[in-house]
């Protein structure tokens, strides 16, 4: 016998497989007794033998297993070796569940994050956008009011001037509004809604968006729907702001039953993703794999100068991702 961890007294049997990560056997538990100054209540008069498993996870001892007999010996090589296979299993369900609540604490974690820089960027465009414009408002506003008794024409110019300005500020609140939940995505299938976004971006910039799309049907949960709408089009955005683009692909298809991959690839200038970092579009590269690793996919972006950017995301049609994934960064391949 040992001593129990770092308290100097002697360890109970069934502690030992905690300290040592070895199977204690006693086949007659009552000789072993006298040595131990406190043995525990299952260790009492009726045992005459017990075995001690250690439990492990993460490649540690974190607990043990174990069982009494009223009788002597009860404990061949055959059952040793059987309960010995039965503390493995039970090693790896506690592993199992160790990873998914970790799983469940990323997950959240992540979501606050996105919600954070969904914020930031809001506060940002209310502040540099609206705000800006609010002030070009009030400030017409007070010159309309001193010209209105002196020059009527000069009134009606600037109070033109003014309406457009309320007219641009209603609609960077309503790009807001439709960027925080597109109303479109309620009523369309994920299908529908690409298809419908990847129109309105060809015929409002001009360039060539082809968009092509798997024949299987599938029924996705509203929660991964949005996040692979929002990663689509973040990967399209960065497409046409950054890549110089003439034309640019995007397809979705279910290759398995429980499997969707979206991928938008441009014929644009590219970038080293050694020096992503430095880009503008870095952060919507960085939210695009934060987004699709909050529903248990991954965004692998492969890029390289003059040769076009590809953004692949790939997700559980369920959002459940396998068990004990850890998060990784965005992936770069050249």
């Amino acid at each position: 016998a040992g001593t129990a961890g770092g308290t100097g007294r002697q360890a109970r049997p069934s502690e030992l497989p905690v300290s040592t990560g070895e199977t204690v056997v006693l086949r007659n538990l009552q000789q072993a007794l006298p040595d131990i100054p406190s043995p525990g209540a299952a260790e009492g008069p009726c045992c005459r033998s017990m075995i001690s498993l250690p439990l492990r996870a993460d490649d540690e001892t974190c607990g043990s297993f174990s069982i009494y007999s009223a009788e002597a010996n009860a404990f061949n090589e055959a059952e040793v070796a059987l309960l010995e296979e039965l503390a493995e299993d039970l090693s790896l369900g506690i592993g199992t569940l160790r990873d998914r609540v970790a799983h469940e604490q990323q997950v959240l974690l992540l979501r606050e994050e996105i919600e954070q820089e969904e914020r930031k960027r809001i506060a940002a465009t209310l502040h540099d956008g609206v705000g800006q414009s609010m002030q070009a408002v009030n400030l017409g506003l007070k010159r309309l009011r001193a010209l209105a008794d002196e020059d009527q024409q000069l009134a009606r110019d600037l109070l033109e001037r003014i309406i457009e300005d309320v007219g641009g500020v209603i609609d960077d609140l309503r790009e807001i509004s439709h960027d925080l939940r597109p109303v479109f995505l309620e009523r369309l299938e994920l299908r529908q809604a690409m298809q419908y976004h990847c129109s309105e971006v060809q015929e409002r910039t001009g360039i060539s968006v082809h968009f092509t799309y798997t024949q299987q049907s599938f029924l996705l949960d509203e929660r991964v729907k949005r996040q692979c709408f929002l990663c689509f089009r973040e990967a399209l955005n960065n497409a046409v702001t950054h890549s110089k683009a003439h034309r640019i692909d995007v397809t979705l298809e279910a290759p398995t039953s429980d499997s969707l991959v979206i991928r938008v690839a441009d014929d644009g200038v590219g970038f080293d993703p050694k020096q992503s970092s430095e880009k503008p579009s870095g952060l919507g590269l960085t939210m695009i794999s934060e987004r699709a690793t909050s529903v248990g996919g991954e965004a692998v972006i492969k890029s390289a100068p003059s040769e076009g950017t590809t953004v692949t995301i790939r997700v559980s049609i369920t959002g459940t991702p396998p068990l004990g994934r850890r998060r990784s960064d965005r992936r770069y391949t050249r």
